[in-house]
């Protein structure tokens, strides 16, 4: 019940699933239709492709992804589901595992040390898991000494801790968000959603994993299915998208259709990516050098400035691409502001940058590194903090006089505080304070100071004092272990009293810090889950742990919807269209990325794991080959007969591009390259035409 129609995104497969939609609508303008997608971006190019550039009507026309469809079939079931648990959770998982010596724990034990072992040891499990690796097998088939590994030793401990894994997954209905497909796929024959259904479309994926590919075929199987496959069998680029459907996709199929457009470049010779692009793009692509991220992401927007002012181009039509953006988000987000260059991005700068979540790092560190000057006057003087409500409940009248937190750091220097007592914990240092306030603090007439000082009253004294001392008391009472719920609900219950934090509890969304507040608690939220494992543990282990979960989460982006350049990364960016791209960091081992073999689990041990016992486990070096794809899906392929020899693209004439400093017609293509000589030089991307005026795929 499989139909599959293949070739590149733009237009072969938007063009098959526009007809595909109108056919059907036309027979039935009330027909239910569901397409599913592989990432938000893609559903979004998609409504808007159907909607506004084709105006088609899409009445009983669900957009899903892989993950809200599995979602979605779940919740008709009703039943009680398992708790959805992310990387965090899962990390410090196999961290209490190791510590109580499950089988395959020994392997790891001496390496507990090391930095960033949970990370990369739960992404190898996690590949296992979604793999659907059976334990059971692989340790029976290297007993049996019909496994030809490397290492079988290895092999064996990292399998039986995985083993472990699952069996806490099964004891405390734990899942992973890729569990779901899992899940989901138990309820295709019932669905009453499916059954609606005239017809399901999956449009734009070229792998997935082995829970996904289950739930694809079960539904496949079942209902009527076209899937819109991205492949140019003639390409070396999608030789990664060709392995997957020739093995998984292709034997499905009652009938394949599509292929190469015509005109479609010969398979190429060499390896080189730029060997595979058509004389008439490769002689349309503009190279800029930049030396490091801010010239490069400026170079990028002055370009932006002159499409839109000078060449008439809708910011909606003009893309900006990395392979990752977390380097770049900063200085993306403060030069298009700069110059007031509208944009949409989906992801969201990470939570470590903002200072409120620096400053109450610095808060649940105090009672830990035993309250250090620099810390305390730094969470005192932040402007989040609540000075006038705690100078109130701590008995000091707020109309009796101005605080002045600007000469808190120089009091507590001219009296030579460094910390509290690390032995008894008690204030230690800072009981200086407590003293000169009966008689303030006066200059030193030798001060050398630039700018002149000013002798500091001992009410301003006392008042440090008094919010010093009721930090100390409310700390201090922290027991020495407890849960993690325990103490999350502890600092939940503090952080309000000391900082002004009111969108933690209404959870708005409308302003930047709103979403930074919002943000914090679900950090917090996160780190209570680990309350599952049932262990004590100290209060240094629970700060650092969620010092980790703030360091690696992002704030929801408030611009992922506007009506703007399109600012995405290489996955996001796979079958949405550009009229003008650029294409950032075109850097070696930036993009494509360093790929390297997991240190875990070999690539010849993956490569066991399936042609052995025939689990679907990707080996990491195979990387680079989808790395390629990623760049032929942001390249434009075009025949050379689309281009005419006068130097003109669609029609318009490509003016003088000379680097830095030109007004370029907005089809032209773009590339910004590093400077030779600088080894941390970055580079920007790609701006590419076609003859109809749209750019990609």
């Amino acid at each position: 019940m499989l139909s599959v129609v293949t070739g590149p995104f733009h237009p072969d497969l938007e063009t098959a699933l526009v007809s595909e939609v109108r056919s059907l609508k036309q027979e039935n303008p009330l027909a239910p239709l569901a397409l599913i997608v592989p990432s938000k971006q893609l559903a979004r190019r998609v409504k808007w492709l159907l909607a506004v550039e084709q105006g088609l009507a899409l009445l009983d026309v669900h957009v899903l992804t892989f993950h809200r469809l599995a979602e979605t079939l779940i919740e008709e079931g009703r039943e009680n589901q398992p708790a959805q648990v992310n990387g965090f959770f899962r990390e410090e998982l196999l961290r209490y595992l190791v510590d109580r010596g499950v089988p395959g724990a020994d392997a790891f034990r001496d390496r507990r040390g090391m930095q960033g072992l949970w990370t990369g040891l739960w992404a190898t499990i996690q590949d296992l898991k979604e793999a659907r690796v059976d334990p059971t097998a692989v340790v029976q088939a290297l007993d049996e000494g019909r496994l030809r590994s490397e290492d079988p030793a290895r092999l064996a401990a990292l399998v039986r801790l995985y083993a472990a894994v699952l069996e806490v997954d099964r004891a405390l209905r734990l899942a992973d968000p890729d569990d779901l497909a899992a899940l989901a796929m138990e309820r295709v024959g019932d669905s009453a959603f499916l059954k609606r259904m005239t017809r399901i479309c999956y449009y734009g994926f070229y792998d997935l994993t082995q829970g996904q590919l289950d739930f694809f075929k079960a539904v496949a199987g079942a209902y009527p299915v076209t899937l819109f496959f991205p492949l140019r069998p003639a390409s070396l680029a999608y030789r990664f998208a060709q392995r997957f459907f020739e093995t998984y996709i292709h034997g499905l199929a009652i009938r394949v259709g599509g292929g190469p457009t015509q005109g479609a470049p010969p398979t190429p010779t060499s390896s080189s990516l730029a060997d595979e692009m058509t004389p008439a793009v490769r002689g349309t692509c503009r190279i800029v050098s930049a030396i490091g991220v801010e010239d490069e992401v400026a170079a990028a927007a002055k370009e932006i400035l002159r499409l839109i002012e000078d060449g008439n181009c809708d910011p909606l039509e003009i893309g900006v691409v990395a392979r990752t953006l977390d380097p770049y988000l900063p200085a993306l987000r403060r030069v298009f502001d700069d110059n007031r260059i509208p944009f949409a991005c989906p992801v969201g700068e990470p939570l470590i940058h903002e200072p409120l979540v620096k400053t109450l790092i610095r808060f649940l560190r105090l009672p830990v590194e035993t309250f250090p000057r620099a810390a305390v006057i730094e969470v005192l003087t932040s402007p989040a903090f609540r000075v006038d409500a705690n100078r109130v409940e701590g008995g000091i009248s707020s109309t009796s006089f101005t605080p002045r937190p600007d000469l808190w750091d120089w009091a507590t220097r001219r009296l030579g505080i460094v910390r509290g007592n690390p032995v008894d914990r008690s204030l230690g240092d800072w009981l200086r304070l407590e003293r000169a306030a009966k008689t303030g603090i006066a200059v030193p007439a030798n001060d050398d100071a630039e700018q002149p000082r000013v002798a500091i009253a001992g009410e301003q004294v006392a008042l440090l004092f008094d919010l010093v001392a009721r930090l100390h008391r409310a700390l201090s009472a922290l027991p020495d272990t407890a849960g993690w719920d325990a103490y999350t609900e502890q600092f939940r219950m503090l952080l309000p009293e000391y900082f002004h934090l009111p969108a933690r509890e209404t959870g708005a969304s409308d302003t930047h810090t709103d979403r930074v507040q919002t943000a914090i608690k679900a950090c917090l939220e996160s780190v209570a889950s680990l309350d599952h494992l049932s262990e004590d543990i100290t209060l240094a282990d629970w700060v650092e742990q969620v010092v980790r979960v703030l360091e690696r989460s992002p704030v929801p982006s408030e611009a992922g919807d506007r009506h703007g350049v399109q600012v995405l990364d290489a996955m996001a960016a796979r079958g949405v269209p550009f009229r003008a791209l650029f294409v950032l960091g075109l850097n070696e081992k930036v993009f494509p990325r360093s790929v390297q073999e997991d240190p875990f689990l070999r690539d010849a041990d993956r490569a066991v794991l399936a042609r052995d016992l025939g689990f679907k486990i990707p080996c990491k070096l195979e990387g680079f080959d989808e790395e390629r794809l990623l760049f032929a899906l942001l390249r434009r392929e075009r025949a050379p007969d689309q281009a005419s020899s006068d130097g003109t693209v669609g029609g318009r004439r490509l003016s003088h591009a000379a680097r830095g400093g030109s007004v370029d017609d907005p089809e032209r293509e773009h590339v910004v390259q590093p400077h030779p000589r600088v080894a941390t030089a970055s580079a920007a991307g790609v701006v590419r035409a076609r003859s109809d005026g749209h750019l990609g795929h």
